[in-house]
């Protein structure tokens, strides 16, 4: 199945970067608001350029000076299945699409509706998951790391990580373009970007 993945990123401003795989790179939205469980918020998706699968597991700090900087976490992720007949490419082009989302923290039917140009609204559907809580507000930590945004910003470490060195190795791994860098521990970074360099 393909992928979804959320980024939270403070960049001019806070947005939830919402990401689905669609033909081997991930179509996107900004989303102000963060995603909502309740079906009557219509939040506004904002569409960006594509990225590729890749970006989906980057976590850490965009530096200054480059386009969007500031922190990004992996705020959630997981499968997703397009609920419609036509592929998802054709329902995204139709400015029409529905979902379903098995994540760590987002789970149920979605949908995204083109309004005007680039702006979409993201709903989420009415099924078991809806008005399910308000995982923004209660869950803020990153799927990867378990770090919240600000922790990012203010340089804290992942859990049981010491300063400076899985985070420099990230990086490094992240500017080498090593696939599978975020499920990596210290060692194996270490022994991925000494293969790389």
């Amino acid at each position: 199945m393909p992928r979804f993945v959320i980024q939270q990123h403070h960049a001019t401003s806070m947005h939830w970067d919402f990401r689905l795989e669609v033909d081997g790179t991930f179509k996107s939205w900004a989303v102000p608001k963060g995603p909502s469980m309740r079906p009557r918020d219509k939040r506004l998706a904002m569409a960006v350029d594509d990225h590729s699968i890749g970006w989906g597991d980057f976590e850490g700090t965009i530096g200054e000076g480059e386009y969007g900087a500031g922190p990004v976490i992996v705020w959630d992720r997981g499968s997703y299945e397009n609920l419609r007949d036509e592929s998802m490419q054709e329902a995204l082009a139709a400015g029409h699409a529905s979902f379903w989302l098995e994540g760590e923290k987002l789970h149920g039917g979605w949908s995204l509706r083109r309004t005007d140009g680039r702006r979409w609204l993201l709903v989420k559907r009415r099924d078991e998951h809806a008005d399910s809580g308000d995982p923004v507000a209660t869950r803020p930590e990153s799927v990867l790391s378990g770090r919240t945004i600000e922790g990012v910003r203010e340089g804290t470490p992942p859990h049981g990580v010491k300063k400076g060195t899985r985070d420099q190795l990230y990086n490094e791994a992240r500017k080498l373009n090593i696939e599978g860098r975020s499920s990596m521990n210290k060692s194996q970074l270490q022994r991925a970007v000494d293969a790389k360099r």
